[in-house]
């Protein structure tokens, strides 16, 4: 007897099942967006147990005749492709026929329709891949689909469910995108019969953004429209001095369709680059309008990706719609490709040379020194923002020790001996990188990530030898969703972690008390930085969740910023204070604060 035998047909559809209906989220996802593709503006989602018990979607869409429900459970059943030409112009979220038959597969499906007003609808059910007879049932114009008992005839499958805070976390996040995706159409959902989201129709993103991401975010957004080779683009995203440290906060819509996509979140990567520190993203919700035929979404299981004919051109527009918006005049000044010491509104020195104007490039002659030059020296802090205001910086603590600054900020210097080092700083690259001569050396250095690793060990110090505890803030701070659920349900944890906060209306808190540790934290992102901790890691110590990541993320927020010009006094105050920090590596992050310039190193270069 042969070994190889074809299997049945239920066996099939369980195995195709499993491609489609990974977990809970996934059939929500798909009926949802089989409730977008009927035109419904009102969807209501209720889930029971994380969605193993129960999972319902109830929508206001077109709904299906008697002849459409008797075959919309079996396989490969779709009124959204004629023929395989379609395939190449989708217009549709749906378009496999497959999502009903594979749910109805392995669980116990119920759907009930109806395509009038009259209230004359059917019910057609499916028990385990087992189709029953079509029954005549009273239902205004529109579709429920319930889904009941998930994966209980696939054991296997089953078990890999997660816990039901786990999957109900999961299907939020993706209603969230969907909530964003579609403004126009009001969504409800519960779990367990208490309400998640019930968000009304609305014309206005921000109300959307507000609804989703919270006040603060919404206030600071901007919206900035592109256009390309037939493509549209509709980006609303945060400026540079608002950035967050993963990519949570960033969203990509194609043709209706909520999607991950490496080339769009890429060019939102390089769009800020250089304006956001490294390691920091910025909020950005993109909608993009391009021709079907230019875009493959048949490419996973899911129908979570997508495919571009131009993928440049792509990249080139989103770059261009976002970095424009950012270069605009009293917005942020653009890059330039060397920045020189002396301010660019003073006259240039005398006697620079026609190649040094070219490359814009300040060479400080010695002036004599006199007595008016050293009286006018004066003592300030470098990041001081009232002593040397500066776009988008942030201040110190005030008790770090201060640093002499002069006014004659183009003077000749000698070369300064710290720790053993003699150094000369010569000059900012790009507004981000300080040049200086190191015991005969050229090196660059990071300003923004020397900075970082400076207040990052001084945090740490303060926290080893701090007696105070506490930080008082009384105003409400209001939090995206997904923050506000995972905080509410861990208190005593934040508690514990040194942070106190009582729930403040529908999602908002009142942050009674958070540990020194923590530092001069934005009350917002330290409760999305204590969420992103808990979420994360569940398992860590308590009292680590303020003194790890916390401190990295304060040091980043109060760091020099790449981008930022500083004055010759600023960068020797920066670089001093580095090499007093007995050559650090790195930055709390892990990337390299310095680069150095070796002879052998130029030579390879040149190839001599």
């Amino acid at each position: 007897m042969g070994r190889i035998k074809a299997l049945d047909e239920l066996t099939i559809s369980k195995i195709a099942a499993g491609e489609v209906v990974e977990r809970p989220v996934a059939v929500v996802k798909e009926l949802v967006e089989n409730a977008l593709d009927a035109g419904a503006t009102e969807i209501v989602v209720d889930i029971e147990d994380g969605g193993r018990k129960l999972i319902r979607v109830s929508d206001n869409g077109t709904g299906m005749s008697r002849e459409d429900a008797e075959i919309c459970l079996k396989s490969h059943s779709t009124s959204k492709l004629g023929s395989i030409d379609d395939l190449e112009r989708v217009h549709t979220l749906g378009f496999r026929g497959e999502a009903l038959h594979s749910i109805g597969s392995v669980s116990t499906l119920t759907v009930t329709t109806s395509d009038n007003e009259n209230g004359e609808g059917w019910r057609v059910r499916m028990e385990g891949g087992a189709e029953k007879p079509l029954e005549a049932a009273a239902r205004p114009r529109g579709t429920t689909i319930e889904v009941e008992n998930l994966f209980y005839n696939v054991p296997a499958r089953r078990k890999f469910i997660k816990s039901a805070r786990s999957e109900i976390q999961a299907v939020n996040s993706m209603m969230s995108k969907m909530i964003v995706a579609y403004p126009g159409v009001a969504f409800t959902q519960t779990h367990n019969g208490s309400p998640v989201f019930k968000a009304a129709g609305a014309a206005d993103m921000k109300e959307r953004i507000r609804y989703i991401f919270g006040k603060d975010i919404a206030d600071k957004v901007e919206r900035s429209d592109g256009e390309m080779a037939g493509m549209r683009i509709e980006a609303w995203f945060t400026m540079p001095d608002l950035a967050f440290p993963n990519r949570r906060y960033q969203m990509f819509v194609v043709n209706g369709r909520v999607v991950n996509d490496k080339h769009l979140a890429a060019a939102v990567q390089v769009a800020c680059r250089g304006l956001v520190p490294s390691g920091r993203h910025c909020m950005a919700i993109l909608f993009l309008d391009a021709p079907a035929s230019d875009i493959d979404p048949n490419v996973h299981p899911t129908k979570s990706e997508v495919r571009f004919l131009s993928p440049h051109d792509v990249h080139s527009l989103v770059y261009r719609t976002i970095r424009g918006r950012f270069t605009e005049p009293g917005i942020i000044e653009p890059k330039e490709i060397l920045n020189p010491i002396k301010e660019r509104n003073e006259p240039a020195a005398a006697g620079r040379t026609s190649s040094q104007h070219e490359l814009n490039i300040q060479v400080p002659e010695k002036p004599e020194r006199s007595a008016a030059t050293e009286s006018s020296e004066v003592h300030a802090h470098p990041f001081d923002e009232e002593a040397a205001p500066r776009p988008h910086t942030q201040s110190v603590p005030e008790n770090r020790s201060s640093i002499r600054k002069t006014t004659a900020e183009n003077e000749y210097r000698e070369p300064s001996r710290i720790a053993g080092h003699d150094f000369k700083v010569l000059g900012q690259f790009f507004k981000t990188y300080i040049l200086i001569d190191l015991d005969g050396y050229p090196m660059f250095i990071d300003q923004h990530v020397a900075s970082e690793r400076i207040i990052y060990n001084e945090l740490r110090r303060k926290t080893k030898n701090s007696a105070e505890q506490l930080q008082l803030i009384s105003e409400p701070v209001e939090t995206p969703r997904d923050v506000y659920e995972i905080l509410s349900r861990n208190l005593e944890r934040a508690r514990e972690a040194g942070l106190t906060i009582e729930p403040f209306g529908e999602r908002a808190f009142i942050i009674r008390a958070v540990a020194h540790s923590a530092g001069p934290f934005d009350p917002v992102e330290l409760l999305a930085a204590i969420a992103d901790e808990i979420r994360s890691a569940p398992d860590k110590a308590p009292e680590n969740l303020l003194t790890g990541r916390l401190l990295t993320v304060a040091a980043c927020r109060m760091a020099v910023k790449a981008g930022q010009t500083l004055t010759h006094a600023e960068m020797d105050a920066l670089v001093e204070r580095y090499l007093k920090e007995e050559f650090n590596r790195t930055c709390p992050h892990g990337r390299p604060i310095t680069h150095k310039l070796t002879r052998e190193a130029l030579d390879v270069w040149f190839k001599r």
